[in-house]
Parts: C-alpha cells; structure tokens; sequence
C-alpha cells in the first residue's frame, strides 16, 4: 500500500474495533474558544477560560466571531472541546452544537451563551438573578456541594470541612473578590442535569442554604456538557490566580473523551503537590524549639527542609526578638541547611505605612538578619507580623532586593499556586494558623494531626502548595501571654512528627524549602507546550525550555482517550513508560505522567503520544 492511498487505509481501519471511533480520534487535541471581542463580558470570560488553561498549557484555539455571525464550516469537527464564553450562537449554529455534542463532543458554556442550549444543557428557564441593590448582599461566591471531577479541587468533605471546629472563613468556597455587583449570576431550573454548585453571599452566616444553582454538568448522547452560571472570578484581579481556574480547567478534562489531554505538571517529579514547613520565629522559645524541629527534620529523613522566618531583632510586640539576640538559632538554621528568611525589621506590622517606611525597614531587616552571623546567604523572603500587607509591602519588598512575599494567605480557594504580583513572587501561606487552631478553639494535638493532614490533602486535590505556617513558641507548648515562661500547654512537636511523616509516606508530596519551590516555579513558568502534529493514532507535541537554565524532572500529565489499544509515549524517539496518578475527586479517570528528565536551556524535546495497535497492522512501514 502506497503512503497517501487513503480510500483503501480508509477502508481497512474502518474494520478495526476501536473505542471511540476513529471519527472521534481524528480530532486535533486543541479545545476551542469561541467568543464575541466586542462584548465586554464576553471578553472577560474568554480571558478567564484563557488563564485557567494557560496555566496548566492545554492547548487551546481561539476564534472571535461577533454576535449573529456563524461558526466557520467544519470548525467543531476539528476539535474535541467547544467553549463559548458568554457568546450566543448564530440561529444556524444551535443545531450544528447539538449534533457535536450528541456524536461526543465536550462543551462548556457560560453565562448568556446557555440561553441557546438549555435542552443540551439539561436545563429550563435559564434567567439572569440580576443586579443587586447597595442594600442586598450580592451573590459573590460557589459552594461545590456534589462529589464530581468537575468538583475537584473545589470541593471537600473531609474533617477540615466541618463546623464545628473550622471558621467559616476557612471553608471550601469559589470567591468572587471585585466588582460584585456587576457579576452576572445565571440560574435555571433543572431538566436531567446535576446541580454542582450553588450561588450564596459571603455576607451571609455559613449556615445560611444557598441560593440558586449555579454549576451544571450534563450528559447528553454520547457528549457532556457542563455550564457556568458565571464564571467565578472572571471579572477580579488578573494578577490573583483565584480558585475558579480549576473549575474551568476540570470541567475541559471531564468533558474531553476524545482526543489525548496534554497538561504541565505544577510540580517536578510528578509530585501532586508542594509542602513546605514555615515557622514565624520571633520569640524566645526558639532556642529550643528551633533546634528541636531541625532534628525532628533529621528524624524523618527530610534533607534541606523547612523555611524560617526570622525577626531581625527585639522591638515592637513585647517580648518579641530576633536573629540579633539569637545568632545561634540562626546559625543552626543555616547549619541544617534550612531556608533564613525574613519576618520583619521587629515584629510590627507593616501593611499601611508608606513606601519609604516600608521600604526601609525591610532593608534593615535583611542587614539585621545577614550580619547576625558570619557568612549568612542573601535573605530572599519575607512574611510580614500577623500576614498583613498591601499593595506597598510587595513594592517595597521588590526595592529591598527580596524575591517572594509570604504572607497573603490561602483560605481554601482564594489562591494555591506562586503567584507574580508585579513586583515579588507571592508564595500564599495556607490556612489555619496553628495559634488559632489551639487558642480559639482549643483543639488537642490529635485533632490538630487530623486536620493539618486532611487540608494538606485538599490542597493535593488541587495540585497545589501547602504551606504551613507555625511558631515556635505555640508549638513547644508556651503560652500565648507569657512566651517566655515555661511550657504550660501541650507539646506539639509529636503533631508535627506526625503530620510530616505522613506527608512523606504518602509519596505524592515534592517536600522542599519555599525559596526552591519558588526556584522551580519561575522555570516551569517559561515552558511551553505546542502541538506538531496530529492524526487518527498519533500526537507529536513540542516542549520548550526558551529560559537559560536547564529544567529538570519537569512532567506531562495525559488522559488518554478511552481505547481497547494502549497507547505508547515516546521521547525524543526514545520508549518511555509512564506512571499513574490519581487527581482528588477524578481518580477514577486518573493521569498517566511522563517525566522528563532534563530540558537543556533554550531547547526544546518532542514527545510522541501513539496508539498501539494500528502501528502493528503497518509494522511493514506502509502507511503509519
């Protein structure tokens, strides 16, 4: 058989027992974006669909079209995903969409693009909530309540969860942060669809039911389809990777069974998540407890591990002190080879003062705490007194030559990723704090073990970083009033054994420093992912390291279309195998990762994704 005698291949595969049919594999692995650039909301929800994908590099085909203008001829028989970003279809369109979906296309539809779609959507009298009065709380967040892949990462019933002992503030929900009263809230009545997410305020109780619903997945022929009533933070801050990227990210995947899904992992060696270990060390109880955690570190096999943040000396809060007065805390820090970062010129806040102040006192700090001892590497980081900072702090970090900022927290789905906030990398500190926790609510040290484990465990849902924030002296057991006393409380340090040993069991955290998590990320930040080629059996993908290091042990994580035939990775034409991740509340259609090993500086390796069987029936080197 001649290469290009495509009647007769034609033919011959149409014979082979394939799932799904060879119609469906076909399709290039690009999800589409269509939506209207002269709608303002509909260029929003684009730019939010186009952030949520970009961070994890799914490929992705964008097509403005503007309102009443049809689809172009053969688009939707090109791509296995259809995204409409608040736009309505073309009269002519809406048949074409259902048929798409019907044969098992993937689609996803936000706000007044559903008006078109409602039976598709297993929906019925889709209608806009409306604009809120000054006097009404608007309904500016989610809350997932339904075990589904589209619900990963959003979603969580473990026992950090309940309330008690939780604050409502430390709940699972997708915020809204900015212009609340212009984000559109869509609602419908259900017609064969699941309910995943329902509107609520976060002006109300916790307590308080929810709203409307907000969320939908659908099943329809052989396609899903799932439908945004808004997407959530699509209208906030740009700069703030907010929770509601990974709705839009899960939804993509849960509806794409056609072609291979192709993501960059977060993290390297295929690791599901960050952990970094954080002490705010601004009390006199460090000088045993420091040193006690170092070896506990030892202990547990954790080389290199954990980040302090020092004060630079006494003043401010009474009976706080710093890196002056304790230079041999310091010392067996860096000796560990521990991160020494900065936690203040003295333990004061600084979120309100002005840029020259602000400015100035973290240069002190870092002189303060690099000239306590003999040879102390240039501070990197920083986290302000009590996590308070603005806007000013990040500038004035940025002036003081300081890389990241470590304060602005994670409360479950606000941020779980570094973040560039213009001037510093944010690496958000996670939710709640261990004072709190025993303080406010008085939990023992086996009820704090099972919850710093079940949030390290969502925050593993998402893929992302935890990162524990601690002190010193609340977990030696000192008292809040009087820190320098002997311990009156319960020891915690058996709970951070505890903890830390199960993260290390459990194998799917990367366990490091924050400012190498931080190393890792700036590199994963300039790979790229472009796809070459595709055919019926076969992707060819293009990974490219443009920056001047080279990246180690980065990973590809694939869904694989569902086939009776394997399909086969290869690298640079190298066999590789690939290693099987569960993802939260998608385990059931779990990833398979390839690592690779290293990405020379600005080079780039190719990586080939084929099934199995049609390259046995060509084994002849006709027609591949």
């Amino acid at each position: 058989m001649l290469r290009g005698a495509r009647p007769a291949v034609a033919l011959l595969l149409a014979l082979l027992p394939l799932q799904p049919s060879l119609a469906q594999l076909a399709q290039r692995p690009e999800v589409l974006l269509v939506f209207d650039a002269q709608d303002p909301l509909s260029s929003l929800d684009a730019r939010g669909i186009r952030e949520a994908l970009a961070e994890q590099r799914t490929p992705l085909i964008e097509l403005p079209l503007a309102a009443g203008v049809e689809l172009p001829a053969e688009v939707l028989e090109q791509h296995p995903v259809l995204l409409l970003a608040q736009r309505r279809l073309a009269a002519a369109d809406v048949a074409r969409v259902q048929a798409f979906v019907q044969a098992g296309g993937g689609l996803v539809v936000s706000g007044a693009a559903g008006l078109d779609l409602q039976p598709l959507l297993g929906l019925k009298n889709l209608r806009d909530l409306g604009r809120f009065p000054p006097d009404r709380p608007p309904l500016d967040e989610l809350r997932f309540g339904l075990s589904h892949p589209v619900s990963t990462g959003s979603f969580w019933t473990g026992p950090i969860s309940q309330v008690p002992p939780m604050p409502a503030s430390e709940l699972p929900v997708v915020p809204q942060l900015l212009y609340r009263l212009q984000w559109p809230a869509y609602t419908a009545t259900v017609d064969g669809a699941l309910v995943l997410a329902r509107w609520r305020s976060s002006g109300s109780a916790w307590t308080v039911a929810d709203v409307e619903p907000a969320v939908f997945a659908a099943a329809h022929g052989a396609g899903r389809a799932v439908y945004f009533g808004a997407l959530p933070g699509a209208y906030a801050d740009w700069n703030y990777p907010l929770g509601w990227r990974m709705p839009v990210q899960e939804a993509v995947s849960w509806v794409n069974t056609r072609a291979p899904q192709v993501q960059l992992g977060h993290w390297p060696q295929a690791k599901r998540a960050a952990y970094a270990f954080t002490a705010d060390t601004e009390r006199a109880p460090m000088r045993s407890v420091v040193p006690a955690l170092l070896a506990l570190f030892e202990q547990l096999g954790l080389q290199e591990f954990g980040t302090f943040f020092i004060v630079g000396q006494a003043g401010g809060d009474a009976g706080s002190q710093g890196a002056v007065e304790n230079p041999a805390v310091v010392q067996a820090i860096l000796d560990a080879g521990a991160e020494l970062a900065g936690h203040g010129d003295v333990h004061s806040v600084f979120r309100g003062q002005d840029l020259p102040t602000q400015s100035t006192r973290l240069s002190s700090m870092r002189t303060l705490i690099e000239s306590s001892r003999p040879q102390v590497p240039p501070v990197r980081g920083f986290r302000a007194p009590a996590l308070l900072v603005d806007n000013t702090s990040w500038r004035a970090a940025a002036a003081a030559g300081l890389a990241y900022d470590s304060s602005d927290q994670d409360v479950w789905c606000e941020c779980g990723l570094p973040w560039y906030t213009g001037e510093v990398w944010s690496l958000p500190p996670s939710a709640p704090m261990d004072y709190v926790l025993v303080d406010t609510f008085g939990l023992s040290g086996n009820e704090i073990s099972v919850l710093m484990r079940d949030k390290a465990a969502y925050v593993a849902s998402r893929r992302g970083l935890f990162n524990w924030v601690t002190h010193p002296w609340i977990l030696g057991g000192y008292a809040i009033n009087d820190p320098a006393g002997a311990p009156s409380r319960e020891n915690l340090l058996p709970t951070v054994a505890s903890v830390l040993a199960a993260a290390r069991d459990d194998g799917g955290f990367w366990m490091q420093r924050l400012d190498r998590i931080l190393d890792w990320w700036r590199q994963r930040e300039l790979l790229s992912i472009d796809v070459i080629t595709s055919d019926p059996f076969r992707v060819q993908l293009r990974v490219r390291n443009p920056g001047s290091q080279a990246v180690q042990d980065a990973s590809l994580w694939l869904r694989l279309p569902l086939s009776e035939f394997p399909w086969a990775v290869e690298l640079d034409g190298m066999e590789r195998s690939t290693l099987t991740r569960p993802h939260g509340l998608g385990a059931a259609t779990p990833f398979e990762v390839l690592v690779v090993p290293r990405i020379e500086a600005q080079s780039e390796v190719q990586v080939v994704l084929r099934l199995l069987r049609p390259d046995a029936v060509f084994a002849s080197g006709f027609e591949r």
